[in-house]
């Protein structure tokens, strides 16, 4: 690797360890470039898990979108068989 690129490299990771350092007791946690942008956020497995499965309950909203409506006893009369 290039002198400039690993100092480049050692920068950034000192950003992102000097900003996770500075915000663990809040709720949000962002990684940022050298600029202060934010690039990224950091979120707990769980939240991550959570994320994954409403994305999830979305996509088969989506898909399902068109499928015929049907009342609650016709649903139940399905689930009994």
């Amino acid at each position: 690797m290039e002198p400039h690129r690993l100092l480049q490299n050692i920068r950034y990771k000192a950003i992102i360890y000097e900003h996770s350092q500075t915000t663990m007791n809040k709720k949000d946690q962002f990684i940022t470039d050298q600029k202060g942008n934010k690039i990224a956020i950091v979120v707990s497995i769980k939240e991550y898990d959570e994320l994954i499965d409403d994305l999830h309950d979305l996509k088969i909203i989506a898909e399902r979108k068109s499928e015929e409506n049907i009342s609650l006893e016709e649903m139940k009369n399905e689930l009994s068989k």
